[in-house]
């Protein structure tokens, strides 16, 4: 027959050390930043000051077959029409600046965003109502292009 006699559990505390450790890292991470604020550091991931070399107000709005549509705001032309399964990056793209602007009271869904080439070469898409900014160069060639060419066809017809 089985010894069916209850073993003591072992016990589930997280070491004191560990704890401390954990303590500590916080702690060290709340006066790191509090140094860098009171004394005035400038944040080390910005992109490199650059100049305007093209820009575009595009608007990037949904399609009614689920894809999304790419317009000229200044000239009402269309630039894209990105098929529901084609316009993988530029529609998660659309996404994320719709779901920033229903953050802000006010903004219309169809608000114009800037498209930016700068002189080095980024490319960045800025919406001016909310200050919220991205960018692309950070996402891959590929992503990239997609927005290149938005771009590009605006300055080949400059």
């Amino acid at each position: 027959m089985a010894d069916l006699t209850q073993t003591q559990p072992q016990s589930e505390k997280i070491p004191r050390a560990l704890v401390r450790a954990m303590l500590a890292l916080v702690l060290g991470v709340l006066a790191l930043v509090t140094f860098a604020r009171v004394t005035g550091m400038e944040p080390a991931a910005q992109p490199p000051v650059a100049n305007v070399a093209v820009e575009r107000l595009i608007v990037i709005g949904p399609n009614p077959a689920g894809g999304v549509l790419v317009t000229d705001a200044e000239t009402g032309a269309l630039i894209a029409d990105l098929a529901e399964n084609s316009g993988g990056f530029v529609g998660g793209v659309r996404r994320a600046l719709q779901y920033d602007r229903s953050l802000h009271q006010g903004i219309a869904p169809d608000a114009p965003v800037r498209l930016v080439r700068w002189d080095d070469g980024r490319l960045s898409l800025i919406d001016p109502e909310s200050d919220w900014a991205m960018e692309l160069w950070g996402f891959g060639e590929t992503n990239y292009r997609a927005f290149a060419a938005l771009i590009d066809d605006a300055s080949a017809s400059n």
